[in-house]
């Protein structure tokens, strides 16, 4: 199974909302691959490899986020806070990327 045909997948929380026990949760199953809080602004650049700060994370989104980890795995999704995004203006097509991908 590749990229393509595995259910993809945002956890899209506030902070303090339970959302790292969901990511744990999700973690232990033997056929997920995740990611935490990839788009975190203070991380990004080391979360997502060939990003520089300002440039749009979409591509990296698509490129890197929902990359499986092992080819059997069948889902794979990362963590979005969107005080995240609120706080870089580079992170503002994250927004425009979530609304034309509502089955994310």
């Amino acid at each position: 199974m590749n990229k393509l045909t595995a259910t993809r997948f945002v956890i899209y929380a506030h902070v303090r909302s339970g959302s790292s026990m969901l990511l744990s949760s999700l973690r232990q199953h033997p056929a997920v691959t995740t990611y935490g809080e990839a788009l975190h602004p203070n991380t990004i650049e080391e979360q997502l490899p060939g990003y520089t700060a300002g440039q749009d994370p979409v591509p990296f989104i698509e490129e890197h986020l929902f990359k499986l980890k092992n080819p059997s795995h069948r889902a794979v999704g990362f963590k979005f806070f969107p005080e995240h995004a609120d706080v870089s203006p580079c992170m503002y097509p994250v927004w425009s990327w979530l609304k034309r991908h509502p089955s994310t």
